[in-house]
């Protein structure tokens, strides 16, 4: 009789009661969830990475702008959400024409070889048009650089050659150490 006492299953049973099975049922629901979900073995660690994310504006009258920029990474691994490129590592002013901005983004959740980027931009500003050369992102953890060109308009106004979203496949993948020291 202890071990009755014990388990929900044999006290619901006795009393025969319908609303009692229903919660013995979504007890057994919400535990088997809560076990699965808390304890269940991942086929892969999360592995989290720093991205220097660098991002080169062409050389052409007007190519830089003042919109606000995002960009998504696709690989392997999954993808990453949309950032903003709000804070170049170099310049105040981003984004700027012939001048080539870095961003860094920490501890963030590995999306293993890239082989796609989203960049766009909001439109925003006096000069939205921006002439983007190329994108390149590095991989701290995996010391693996991607590179993504582009060599294209991209948003409104007088230089509207192509919508304010461009997807960029990768073309080039260089491996080691050179581009992903640390600066002094």
């Amino acid at each position: 009789m202890q071990a009755e006492q014990n388990c929900a299953w044999p006290a619901y049973k006795a009393t025969g009661s319908l609303v009692g099975a229903v919660n013995v049922l979504l007890f057994c629901y919400y535990y088997y969830y809560y076990y699965y979900f808390y304890n269940a073995p991942t086929s892969k660690p999360i592995m989290l990475t720093d991205y220097l994310i660098t991002v080169k504006t062409g050389n052409h009258f007007g190519a830089g702008t003042d919109s606000n920029v995002f960009i998504q990474l696709f690989g392997e691994d999954g993808h990453s959400e949309e950032w903003h490129l709000k804070h170049s590592k170099h310049h105040k002013n981003k984004f700027e024409r012939n001048k080539t901005d870095q961003f860094i983004f920490s501890q963030i959740k590995c999306c293993g070889k890239l082989y796609k980027v989203i960049v766009r931009h909001d439109n925003s500003g006096i000069c939205s048009s921006w002439h983007l050369e190329y994108v390149e992102v590095s991989d701290i953890s995996l010391r693996t650089t991607f590179r993504f060109p582009c060599h294209r308009w991209i948003g409104g106004g007088f230089f509207h050659m192509f919508p304010k979203i461009k997807q960029l496949t990768c073309t080039e993948e260089t491996i080691g150490p050179s581009k992903l020291e640390p600066s002094v």
